[in-house]
């Protein structure tokens, strides 16, 4: 009988983790608490909603892109983009030669009539998913 309701428990939380789609982790984000992180450098509130936008986004190596995260960081700017507040592009793709290699998002905002520009620094290691790893000012 005890075996029967672990497997029972088993079966609804296996069917829970599955019924988990993409679509959840932008239901998730809070976009005003991850525009106010940006423009205040804010590093943990950035890091927290970060983290409800790559939870699913796992590696897969391919010939040309052998740290296979290449799709889920267009992934990630697009989700980043689905914030009405926020403008996302591609600054570069495993551009920073650490261990592991490091991605950059510039990130645009508004701030009272001023437009703040953020770079989003993603870890882009080949085991884990995307990771947060800095978020600094934009030059230029």
């Amino acid at each position: 009988m005890k075996a029967g309701i672990y497997i029972f428990t088993y079966l609804v939380i296996a069917f829970a983790v599955i019924s988990c789609s993409k679509e959840d982790a932008d239901d998730n984000k809070d976009c005003l608490l991850l525009q106010s992180g940006i423009i205040n450098l804010n590093r943990e509130i950035v890091r927290a909603e970060l983290v409800k936008l790559t939870w699913d986004l796992y590696p897969s190596p391919t010939l040309t892109d052998e740290i296979g995260h290449e799709n889920n960081f267009k992934i990630l700017i697009d989700r980043l983009n689905d914030c009405e507040l926020i403008t996302a592009t591609s600054f570069c793709y495993a551009c920073i030669k650490s261990n592991p290699s490091q991605s950059e998002i510039l990130v645009t905002t508004d701030s009272s009539g001023h437009s703040v520009r953020r770079i989003i620094d993603i870890i882009t290691g080949e085991n884990n998913t995307l990771k947060f790893g800095a978020l600094h000012e934009a030059y230029n």
